[in-house]
């Protein structure tokens, strides 16, 4: 009798399981523990809720010893977290974050002078590195003289405006705050006035592509005066023309749009032909140089330029300022020019 009673006890003691162990081992998540991998599954780590609704990742569990190994279709991402779950529960792991020191930074922001007009409607970043898109508002502040940060002073775009390259980002200040008679000029003001100083700040929290913050933080102090809306005159131009070796060289009358500048002026000859060459921009984009790659004989050329041509308050050559048609930079331009002819002896 007690030999079936102690056989009862025995029966419902509860037997020992191996315990499920997870780990990382280059690049690869293996699982010992487990009888089958058709009760693993791996995730993006979250809430339950989350878990319930998220796919498992892209992979292969394959029989390794005494468990399984997950073989991710794409790479784990450094410092992000996975669960990884099986039959009896689930367990996280963490990706260690790869430490690099940073390296990227901001080469230049464009315009490159230190005086702007209120009107003024954009900027250029370039970074030395292509950066991370998407909520880069965030990491740009605008403050006056007394340190105070200036409010929603930005068009800020669903669509940021990057170049291919993913190095030069286009920053606008709201059209509606600078034209007078607008609700959000009226609403808050401009967002630059004259006769007064300000700060542009980029910091170092924005990241680039590999997830790096910025190297250091970027500052331009800039002093504001009296905007112009009127369109660009080609007459008030300097051009002088090439002597020997030296280059063609063209004085604006005010600062033009550092990148419409290097693209929508072009040199041809009396034949039509148009000259090859190299093309410079300097004294704060008040200077357009062209040094030909063979030298120029003497003739007649003409100077060519494109009339969406814009200042950096998007006065254009034919016509002032409209908030209207503030479009990116990268928009397919029209093929109306003006020509300004010049003499080579």
């Amino acid at each position: 009798m007690r030999s079936t009673a102690l056989l009862a006890i025995l029966m419902f003691v509860p037997m020992a399981t191996a315990e499920v162990r997870v780990e990382l081992k280059n690049g690869v998540v293996s699982v010992q523990g487990v009888a089958s991998p058709k009760s693993l599954r791996m995730q993006v780590s979250g809430t339950d809720a989350e878990i319930a609704e998220r796919p498992a990742m892209l992979g292969k569990w394959e029989s390794q010893g005494t468990g399984f190994e997950f073989h991710p279709r794409f790479p784990l991402t450094p410092g992000v977290t996975y669960r990884v779950s099986f039959d009896s529960g689930h367990q996280n792991i963490t990706i260690p974050k790869i430490e690099r020191k940073p390296t990227t930074i901001v080469e230049n922001v464009y315009p490159t002078g230190d005086v702007l007009a209120e009107n003024h409607l954009r900027f250029y970043f370039h970074f030395s590195a292509p950066m991370r898109h998407g909520d880069v508002y965030a990491h740009i502040r605008l403050i006056d003289e007394k340190g105070k940060t200036v409010v929603t002073p930005w068009l800020e775009l669903d669509e940021e405006l990057w170049d291919a390259s993913g190095k030069r980002f286009t920053l606008l200040i709201h059209p509606g705050r600078i034209k007078s008679g607008l609700r959000p000029r009226e609403d808050l003001g401009p967002v630059l006035e004259p006769n007064k100083r300000y700060t542009l700040i980029i910091d170092t929290a924005w990241e680039d592509e590999n997830s790096q913050p910025l190297k250091q933080e970027f500052r331009k102090s800039f002093r504001v005066v009296a905007g112009t809306d009127r369109a660009i005159d080609t007459k008030a131009w300097k051009i002088t023309p090439p002597d020997g070796k030296s280059p063609l060289v063209v004085k604006f009358d005010r600062p033009l749009d550092h990148a419409l500048v290097q693209r929508m002026l072009r040199v041809f000859d009396a034949n039509d032909h148009e000259v090859s060459g190299k093309i410079a921009v300097s004294d704060a984009e008040k200077v357009w140089t062209f040094t030909p790659n063979k030298p120029m004989v003497a003739g007649t050329y003409r100077l060519v330029a494109n009339v969406e041509l814009e200042d950096y308050a998007g006065n254009r050559i034919d016509r002032p300022f409209e908030v209207e048609t503030v479009r990116p930079i990268e928009r397919t331009l029209k093929a109306e020019t003006i020509a300004i002819p010049f003499v080579v002896k």
